[in-house]
């Protein structure tokens, strides 16, 4: 028994170090999609959370699902502007997948993370737009404001059948 916990121990202790190494050596740089949602409304995710960037037709545009290898997913939009684009997202939880409707292509950037201010203010049309319900944070880099969605809530409001 203690030769079993003694080796749990040891293979939680390579995990964690495991863990802190790729901390230490990362390189403090972030690759992120910048999405256009709507009039200059930019948003970030990282690049590692989507699975696949969808051109829409004119009649996927504004539908409130996307047939996306053959499952019928939900297709979240904060845009009163002309929908091009859907960037298809990997849910927190199995077999949770969903698509952001963007009004533009996203457009991959590799930003150092130092590049990056938390901002607790925004300016008024910002702060009322559709889009502000589901805003984790909003940063700043150079002299663009982007806002971080919470996918959590998102998520949370599809499995509830919320609209987003």
């Amino acid at each position: 028994m203690n030769e079993m916990k003694s080796a749990g121990s040891k293979s939680a202790q390579g995990q964690n170090f495991n863990q802190t190494m790729s901390l230490i050596t990362t390189s403090g740089t972030l690759e992120l999609y910048v999405l256009a949602l709507d009039d200059g409304i930019l948003c970030v995710l990282p690049q590692s959370l989507v699975l696949e960037i969808i051109e829409l037709d004119v009649a996927q545009a504004n539908q409130k699902h996307l047939v996306w290898q053959g499952k019928n997913i939900p297709l979240v939009s904060v845009s009163t502007a002309k929908k091009t684009h859907a960037l298809v997202i990997e849910g927190m939880e199995d077999h949770l997948q969903y698509a952001f409707a963007l009004t533009a292509a996203p457009e991959a950037r590799k930003i150092r993370i130092s590049a990056m201010k938390d901002i607790d203010s925004v300016s008024d049309a910002l702060a009322k737009h559709a889009a502000n319900h589901v805003v984790y944070q909003y940063v700043q880099h150079e002299d663009q404001v982007w806002l971080i969605p919470d996918l959590e809530l998102i998520e949370r409001g599809l499995k509830e059948g919320i609209t987003v």
